[in-house]
């Protein structure tokens, strides 16, 4: 049998002896230990990047905190300066500074507006390559007073073919161009396109749906109009509804979506009225029962009217519920206590105070003074209280008057 030798060791496929790795010198296992420490370094960069993306906070403050984070990796020998330029919505070919650390202020102004093609950024962007230089050349243009030596990365960041901005990172004069640190910061800049896409999508989404909105405040305010042609003595009846019910809302602390949905019920609350005969709604003397249900009918017409359509709120039950009461006297369903919408009952106050504060064909305006000693006296039988008290201070303290 062969005397193993040291360092030897037998292969089974071909007798030969093979040398065997034995304990290498250190430099070799510093290095694993240095790359080790890279690769931690990428990935807490990279998983700070996509917590930034998100966390809900302005687009801009997620730029600033994303060129902190990179100037910071001390393995890429950077200067822990760096922007973030993004192109122009406007001008396709030209960047904007969105995003900046550490950079004088003469830089800050010279470097605001960068078009394709000039300077180290706007080359980039035209070639859609990282570009990189180991000191300022002749290719930095922009070069302020006083500016030291330096090198740059200047990586654009692309989506499906398209240049989005580009991400400039200083290094220090001299540092030699590495293969990893340029792979690392192509996956940032794929990062960056994933978050500005992200943040360009939901910027096109609140466009769309603010289009929506003023679409749908306009029908609505058409439809309002509508039932006040018909209804002369009530011109403005649903105007200073919504003014007062949305004021109260606010006092009693309601969110704004809410306040916003409790505006919107409150412009076409009597939306219903289209359905009652004109004569009876004008008709000056007293009415009959059958012209009173056909009034009251009104509610339920509304509801008909606003269910089919698809409202950021619930306005259709809003509308049907403004004349419930808290004791379950009101109608059309005799609903009692928080059965009731809060958005209806706070209605029910503010649709009271203006009938009675304003001229009837049957009767003059009664006052504030009435109107609110109503509220007070009915105040957790037929109406909310805490939409009875917020009305009361805001008519007598908030110094609220309609528009």
């Amino acid at each position: 049998m062969a005397e193993s030798l040291p360092g030897k060791g037998f292969d089974p496929l071909d007798g030969a002896s093979t040398t065997v790795g034995l304990l290498e010198p250190e430099a070799p296992i510093a290095g694993v230990e240095e790359a080790v420490h890279q690769q931690e370094q990428i990935q807490s960069v990279l998983g700070a990047l996509l917590h930034i993306s998100l966390e809900d906070m302005p687009f801009e403050k997620q730029l600033d905190r994303t060129i902190i984070h990179l100037a910071s990796l001390g393995w890429l020998a950077l200067d822990a300066k760096g922007a973030i330029f993004l192109t122009d919505p406007s001008d396709e070919h030209t960047l904007v500074m969105k995003a900046h650390h550490n950079l004088s202020p003469s830089l800050l102004t010279m470097c605001a507006r960068v078009p394709f093609g000039r300077c180290l950024c706007g080359r980039a962007a035209v070639s859609g390559q990282l570009l990189f230089v180991n000191c300022v050349d002749h290719r930095h243009e922009n070069q302020p007073e006083g500016m030291k030596a330096h090198g740059h990365y200047c990586v654009p960041i692309i989506l499906q073919g398209r240049v989005l901005g580009v991400i400039t990172l200083y290094v220090k004069e001299g540092h030699p161009q590495n293969t990893k640190e340029a792979e690392f910061l192509a996956a940032v800049t794929d990062a960056m396109a994933g978050i500005i896409q992200h943040r360009h999508t939901e910027e096109e989404l609140k466009t769309a749906l603010e289009r929506l909105r003023q679409n749908l405040k306009s029908i609505i305010q058409t439809l309002a109009f509508v039932v006040e042609t018909r209804d002369p003595y009530t011109a403005g009846h649903q105007q200073h509804v919504a003014e007062l019910a949305a004021a109260m809302a606010r006092q009693m602390g309601l969110p704004q979506a809410q306040i916003d949905v409790i505006h919107m019920a409150g412009l076409v609350h009597d939306i219903g009225k289209i359905a009652v005969p004109s004569d009876i709604l004008n008709k000056p003397g007293k009415i009959s029962a059958i012209e009173r249900d056909l009034i009251k009918n009104h509610s339920a017409a509304g509801y008909d009217i606003l269910e089919k359509i698809d409202f950021a709120g619930p306005i259709a039950r809003i509308v049907l519920q403004h004349h419930e009461r808290m004791d379950g006297s009101g109608y059309p369903g005799g609903l009692v206590g928080n059965d009731i919408l809060l958005e209806a009952r706070i209605i029910a106050v503010a649709d009271v105070v203006d009938a009675i504060m304003s001229h009837r064909p049957y009767r003059p305006a009664l006052g504030k003074d009435v109107a609110l000693e109503e509220i007070v006296k009915h105040k957790g039988t037929f109406y909310d209280a805490r939409a009875a008290d917020a009305c009361v201070q805001l008519m007598t303290e908030g110094g609220f008057t309609f528009a």
